[in-house]
């Protein structure tokens, strides 16, 4: 009797404090994991894609050493004598930094765009499955849940039916002996009662499954 009275145990514990787990175990599960990556991967490439369309701006620097002293800017032989007559010096050094910005703009390209709307598509697609899978899942654990409680309460159900059948045997066996009640109640009520333990082993064997 120990062991009957378990399973309802079980069945409620899983109810009251497990289906959390479960469904937090549905969403770390491998399956779901893989897809919320190919999302994230799918999701970083479009925004690859995405920053292509905006202008860049980027500073561009670099350092020249010469053996012996060089202008420091580009200068013309006509601006270098116009110079030498006012008496403006014309800088020099042997080591020259040179420092700049640079602004590119992005350029129409056909297979680009078409590549950003496809990823557009391929994301909403990503997304959509990953949710429903999860949700499917969930639903089975609801249903598998469900259908475990009715087949507990059903299983105690048929235990307190089988103790009342007993019981209504055991009172009316000495009338049958003694002829007071039709032996036909006895063997009805014994009948009733192997249903009933059929009834139990099938839903055992469903509750195992």
């Amino acid at each position: 009797m120990k062991k009957l009275l378990i399973i309802p145990f079980i069945g409620a514990v899983l109810n009251a404090t497990t289906l959390d787990e479960l469904f937090n175990g549905v969403k770390n599960a491998p399956a779901t994991k893989i897809n919320q990556l190919f999302y994230k991967n799918v999701k970083e490439k479009k925004k690859s894609i995405d920053y292509s369309f905006y202008p860049k701006l980027s500073i561009i620097g670099s350092m020249e050493h010469f053996n012996s002293d060089v202008a420091m800017v580009s200068i013309t032989p006509s601006e270098s004598a116009k110079l030498s007559k006012s008496g403006d010096s014309i800088p020099f050094g042997q080591n020259i930094a040179r420092v700049g910005i640079a602004l590119s703009m992005p350029v129409y390209v056909r297979e680009i765009f078409e590549n950003k709307q496809k990823l557009s598509h391929l994301l909403k697609s990503v997304k959509y499955k990953t949710k429903i899978d999860l949700l499917n899942k969930e639903v089975m654990i609801i249903t598998f849940l469900s259908n475990y409680n009715y087949l507990v309460y059903s299983k105690m159900a048929l235990l307190k039916e089988r103790e009342s059948i007993q019981r209504t045997i055991d009172s009316i066996k000495v009338g049958v002996e003694n002829g007071a009640i039709p032996e036909f109640n006895l063997l009805k009520l014994k009948d009733s009662l192997n249903q009933i333990k059929i009834n139990i082993l099938n839903i055992e064997t469903q509750l195992s499954k």
